[in-house]
């Protein structure tokens, strides 16, 4: 029997596997959108990655791109057990063999996402650094600029930490403009911005607000994708085929280089590059896909 490929097809076929959801369906410029396969071809095309779209994976995993097969393996590391267990997610606990690959158009990067809550390795740095740092006792003001479900939690576990979180979009407690807070001046004892300023065409605005609610004797860590380049690139003319294939993304609006720290700087920041994952043991680094590289920017006020 022929089927026509669409994306109800593709959630009955792989459906038994762990109910995927398909939230957009492309298909590369080299198969003919609309033509009709059987159940083995588009197997078969799954299997050897020519199909590839944007999925909602079980349990938080947002907007990612995944081929056929990545998907397949996410919901396989969730839902079957493994021999060898090596990695462990340490904000749900999830144990399997191998973290789940990220894929874009340009970018592969194995090792990377938790299949049950979709923690980055940026997040479970994070984790580790923020359980050495964070007080059990004095009550934390804390503000999570678009929050991720997995760092959310955690963040909410504390009895002492009074949270909030804020995007410009509905998926946190609050709707906010990072270029225009509305919070007041030296309220927050914690900030956390995780992955969020490549996505601003005004940064250095955001960077000010982010300054101006930070207590003087609070932190901010603030990541972004960092190149080997000293220079920041950034170019507003170009096509969102050019930012996927420079800055990693269709929407990031620059790809940061190592002068990330004097633009923070800038803004009034007493910034701190702390090279965090070399003071962990090293064996955390492969048992909880982090990354050995990664630095986190811990801003200060004076």
């Amino acid at each position: 029997m022929h089927m026509k490929l669409t994306e109800n097809i593709i959630i009955k076929v792989l459906g038994r596997r762990g109910r995927l959801k398909v939230d957009e369906f492309r298909v590369r410029h080299d198969l003919v959108k609309g033509k009709f396969f059987t159940k083995k071809n588009i197997i078969t095309l799954f299997l050897q990655n020519k199909l590839y779209g944007r999925f909602i994976l079980p349990k938080q995993i947002y907007g990612q791109i995944y081929s056929w097969k990545e998907c397949n393996d996410a919901i396989f590391l969730k839902f079957k057990n493994i021999n060898g267990k090596r990695r462990t997610c340490p904000f749900c606990g999830w144990r399997g063999k191998i973290f789940v690959t990220f894929h874009s158009k340009y970018n592969k990067i194995i090792n990377n996402g938790c299949p049950k809550c979709g923690s980055f390795p940026r997040h479970r740095l994070q984790y580790f650094y923020l359980k050495k740092k964070l007080s059990n006792y004095k009550e934390i003001n804390t503000l999570n600029i678009a929050p991720e479900k997995c760092m959310e939690k955690f963040l909410q576990s504390y009895k002492n930490i009074k949270y909030i979180s804020c995007d410009i979009k509905a998926k946190a407690m609050l709707k906010e403009d990072i270029t225009r807070l509305t919070f007041k001046e030296k309220q927050f004892d914690l900030i956390i911005c995780n992955h969020v300023l490549e996505h601003i065409l005004e940064d250095k605005k955001a960077i000010r607000e982010l300054f101006r609610v930070l207590k003087k004797d609070g932190f901010a860590i603030i990541q972004v994708p960092i190149s080997n380049t000293y220079k920041t690139q950034e170019n507003i003319r170009f096509t969102e085929e050019q930012r996927e294939r420079i800055y990693g993304l269709s929407d990031h609006v620059r790809y940061y280089g190592l002068d990330f720290k004097k633009r923070l700087e800038k803004a009034g920041f007493k910034v701190k590059v702390d090279k965090f994952a070399n003071k962990l043991p090293k064996k955390y680094i492969d048992k909880y896909g982090l990354d050995s590289t990664e630095k986190i920017y811990v801003c200060k006020k004076d």
